[in-house]
């Protein structure tokens, strides 16, 4: 029989979690968060909680609080390092774009030709560390523009993706990605759009298949062309929410400050 949420909120109360809970949830309803975790562990009365510790221990322990109310200069220490800021936002594109029709916030991801971690250790002086701070502070962000269901949509930018960035940096720099979204935002995704892939990209996509369970797995789609990719998108959402270059009617730009927790409003991300 499925362990339900009550259930599950009854166990958290005996073990004296729940004010941890509380604590972190952020905007989400205590129920649509335990559902997720349940959900993640099917239904799984020990295996949900255990989760549940180990997630609440991890923002304990990296102060997930405080990064979530961080700017993303903040992150990135941009005062003592803007060349560093300023190369990632370069290398790395991205930002909020606004909410879906199913009031699902929308990050833009650009891991294009451009993409190069080792570059951003080197050049810009980010360290794997800094690089796993800022993915936690943005998955945050995010999750600070949910609505109660608590789920996103992302749009992956592969254009001008190559087999020379299957490099052993890169690869750790997705595969950091992909775990900590599999354990500490379990069922957040409610769907993955992976645009402009090109044909090489198979080889890459095997390799990560592994590191995504199979409900995640399900909820990505992969497209080659804008003929392909904007009837799904446009399911989903206004296309006037995606810039020109990749198929939206949009002259949009985007750079990190949109996921800033100072907006009030939406505002543009630097592609």
């Amino acid at each position: 029989m499925k362990v339900t949420v009550e259930q599950l909120q009854q166990e958290l109360e005996k073990q004296g979690l729940m004010d941890l809970v509380e604590k972190h949830r952020g905007a989400e309803e205590v129920p649509h968060l335990l559902n997720r975790f349940l959900v993640a562990r099917k239904h799984k009365l020990k295996d949900a909680m255990k989760m549940i510790r180990q997630d609440l221990e991890w923002r304990e322990t990296e102060k997930v609080l405080e990064i979530r109310n961080r700017t993303s200069r903040e992150v990135l220490n941009a005062e003592i390092n803007p060349q560093g800021k300023q190369l990632h936002d370069e290398l790395f594109p991205h930002g909020f774009l606004g909410t879906c029709r199913m009031g699902r916030p929308v990050l833009y991801l650009r891991f294009g030709r451009d993409f190069d971690a080792e570059k951003l250790d080197k050049n810009a002086h980010l360290t794997h560390e800094d690089l796993a701070r800022y993915n936690i502070w943005m998955m945050e962000r995010v999750a600070a523009k949910m609505n109660f269901e608590g789920q996103w949509v992302v749009v992956v930018d592969l254009e001008g993706w190559h087999l020379g960035q299957m490099t052993i940096r890169n690869m750790k720099y997705v595969k950091q990605f992909a775990d900590k979204n599999s354990l500490h935002y379990p069922e957040r995704a409610g769907k993955i759009f992976l645009i402009n892939v090109p044909s090489v990209f198979s080889k890459c996509w095997s390799l990560m298949k592994p590191w995504l369970d199979d409900v995640t797995r399900e909820k990505i789609g992969l497209y080659r062309s804008p003929e392909q990719w904007i009837p799904a998108i446009s399911e989903l959402m206004d296309l006037s929410m995606l810039p020109k270059r990749v198929g939206g009617n949009a002259n949009l730009e985007y750079d990190s400050h949109s996921l800033d927790p100072s907006d009030s409003e939406y505002r543009t991300v630097t592609a």
